[in-house]
């Protein structure tokens, strides 16, 4: 008589887990990332819009702050045509990123395009302001050497005079690429379609 091995007790397996379906991914809401990026742009246009209005607003003014003459006024305190042609394009920029920020937030598709032209216009601004800061400091040394008995000419000579020149610039660099630098490597090679912005599936080719 041939005997058969009874079967144990079975035990309860979970089923594998189960891939989301594309309603699920759907019902998970839009993507995060289009308030925060929109959010730092209306931060940084912001920024510069209240700089380039307060300059403009305290520029005039400075002989009466400072008690000077404009004409014994530091090179770097001393605006031209051309410094205040740069202060004006910084001031449209500002607010040309300040409205791309807003439409960000608001995740209309058109805020890619406009971070896209913003940031190529500020990055040739910022070469052109960090030329004008270069010949502002460099020409502040020279003004410090032939005034050494002015208030404004201290720190200004030897190594304070080189700190100066490279901090000026490092700092007119920092603010000038920093974010638009960002936003051509995020829209440009991260964030390639309008669909990102919006959180929409992308149209099945019929």
């Amino acid at each position: 008589m041939s005997q058969f091995n009874t079967p144990g007790p079975q035990r309860d397996v979970p089923p594998p887990p189960s891939m989301p379906s594309g309603e699920d991914l759907a019902d998970a809401g839009p993507p995060v990332w289009p308030k925060v990026v929109g959010i730092i742009s209306i931060a940084w246009g912001s920024l510069g819009l209240l700089c380039g209005i307060c300059g403009s607003i305290m520029l005039p003014f400075m002989p009466n702050i400072t008690g000077v003459s404009a004409d014994q006024l530091p090179p770097t305190m001393q605006f031209g045509p051309v410094q205040w042609v740069s202060l004006g394009v910084g001031v449209l920029l500002a607010v040309f990123l300040l409205v791309a920020g807003i439409m960000l937030v608001c995740r209309l598709p058109q805020a890619r395009l406009a971070h896209i032209a913003w940031a190529l216009l500020q990055c040739v601004n910022g070469v052109a302001a960090t030329y004008l800061q270069w010949q502002a400091q460099s020409q502040m040394a020279q003004w410090a050497q032939a005034n050494p008995n002015s208030p404004f000419a201290q720190g200004q000579s030897g190594s304070g005079s080189t700190f100066s020149l490279i901090f000026g610039i490092a700092l007119t660099v920092f603010f000038a690429f920093a974010w638009p630098v960002f936003c051509l490597v995020w829209f440009v090679m991260v964030k390639r379609s309008a669909n990102d912005i919006t959180g929409d599936e992308p149209a099945a080719a019929v």
